[in-house]
């Protein structure tokens, strides 16, 4: 016998014994069989038969009605720009802070911080990620010339640098005064 393929609405499938699919789901589906007793009289392993089910009913959910199931979301495409637009002029902003300007610029709208969380990162493709900041002037020339001097005073002293300092550099006090992550858009 040829191989036998069938679509679930996801993915094409290709099965060796193809008819026996076929077979299993008139038994099921159609006459209401259940599942190990459809296996057990077509002689297939039971997870076989369980993971075929699976793969039609899921089928069948996407194949009964166009519409989508479940409750419509509160959250639209126009609260998902206004979003963006806020993470754009400000990347390091609070999520309280997005909850506030969402419900001042919405009237009536009730969500949870959770849910604008999972709505901003599944929906928005935007995520909270750590923010490595660095001042401006930390790489800049003069800076460089200045800390070159100042190694080079050092050298020429007679202390010994190697066991005797501790060196601190100002660029980690300034960076441990910022809030440490932002949001920003997924990478694709």
């Amino acid at each position: 016998m040829s191989n036998f393929r069938y679509y679930n609405g996801d993915e094409m499938y290709t099965d060796e014994n193809g008819m026996e699919v076929v077979e299993y789901q008139m038994q099921v589906l159609e006459k209401g069989m259940p599942i190990r007793a459809a296996a057990k009289e077509l002689n297939l392993p039971a997870t076989t038969a369980q993971s075929w089910y699976k793969r039609g009913m899921k089928s069948l959910a996407k194949t009964k009605s166009g519409r989508p199931v479940g409750r419509p979301p509160k959250l639209s495409s126009e609260h998902k720009g206004y979003l963006v637009r806020i993470i754009d002029e400000k990347p390091g902003i609070f999520l309280d802070e997005m909850m506030e300007k969402l419900t001042s610029e919405f009237e009536g709208l009730d969500k949870s911080r959770s849910k604008l969380q999972e709505f901003a990162t599944t929906k928005c493709s935007i995520s909270l990620k750590r923010a490595h900041f660095q001042p401006e002037e930390r790489n800049s020339e003069d800076k460089i010339k200045e800390r070159f001097e100042w190694v080079t005073e050092i050298l020429q002293t007679d202390v010994d640098y190697l066991s005797n300092c501790v060196f601190i550099d100002e660029s980690g006090f300034n960076i441990a005064t910022w809030r440490g992550h932002q949001w920003g858009r997924h990478q694709l």
